[in-house]
């Protein structure tokens, strides 16, 4: 997919602004975008060690995620892991981004995944490390809720099939109200491996915020069973995937908008 000429000039922004390789120089340069303070090693996790309230999961055979970690990053203001992988004691590992968005509110995140994410080729105009893409039955026009889609990408050069299904972020969290005012978008989605069964590989809250400059999307991975050195491909992956939406989503929803505006059948 090539709209309107975007998908060269988004890469040749991400070669020149150092977020193609996996590396520190890569995750030093995406921190810069970001306006985040990122350090190598251990420190990415935070001084915290996740033994407190590790025995209380919000857990069930769709979803895992630590309470702690959701009551974090549905509160005001920021956690002392913002950007990184952690080790916590249950044998899990957590791994958390957060991206930046300007010109861009959570409206259009929203609209990005529920409507225009159709298949294989927004797929693959994401990221250049998509493969493939495709929706199960049942998936509803602007609304992932209850929808599953099965796919196809790389994490450090290792290649992943999977599902990914979203739910009700009411039922999974229990809450309808979050004492951040500011929280505007929130997903829960868990991504199981294809293999001999399917096997639930983490799971992943995203919480976004309107903010004065746009937007931001704050996101945390419950990986199952992972030693936390071996999430740097998730870690890797999900800061680029959010640095290309933050560069081509607000004109492409803006071009959007007027081809909707000059033929409403679209």
């Amino acid at each position: 997919m090539n709209p309107d000429g975007l998908t060269t000039g988004r890469r040749q922004f991400l070669i020149g602004a150092g977020m193609m390789p996996a590396s520190y120089f890569a995750f030093s340069k995406i921190a810069e975008l970001f306006g985040l303070n990122f350090q190598a090693g251990s420190v990415m996790a935070a001084e915290k060690n996740g033994k407190e309230g590790i025995e209380e999961m919000n857990s069930s055979d769709k979803f895992k995620m630590p309470k702690w970690v959701i009551d974090e990053v549905l509160s005001p203001g920021y956690g002392p892991r913002e950007v990184g992988y952690q080790q916590l004691e249950n044998g899990d590992a957590l791994v958390c981004t957060r991206a930046r968005f300007d010109n861009c509110n959570t409206k259009m995140l929203d609209w990005w995944i529920s409507d225009f994410l159709k298949g294989t080729k927004e797929y693959q105009f994401w990221h250049q490390d998509h493969t493939t893409l495709e929706w199960e039955e049942g998936k509803k026009p602007g609304t992932i809720v209850n929808a599953t889609h099965r796919s196809g990408e790389y994490w450090g050069g290792k290649f992943i099939p999977m599902w990914i299904s979203f739910y009700d972020p009411a039922e999974i969290l229990g809450i309808k109200e979050y004492p951040d005012k500011a929280v505007s978008s929130v997903t829960c989605a868990s991504i199981w491996v294809e293999g001999k069964e399917k096997k639930l590989l983490t799971s992943l809250l995203q919480v976004g915020r309107d903010t004065y400059y746009g937007s931001e999307m704050r996101l945390r991975f419950n990986a199952i069973n992972t030693k936390a050195e071996d999430t740097v491909g998730l870690l890797q992956h999900s800061l680029d995937e959010m640095a290309n939406l933050a560069q081509f989503l607000p004109g492409l929803y803006a071009r959007e908008q007027v081809r909707k505006a000059n033929n409403p059948r679209l």
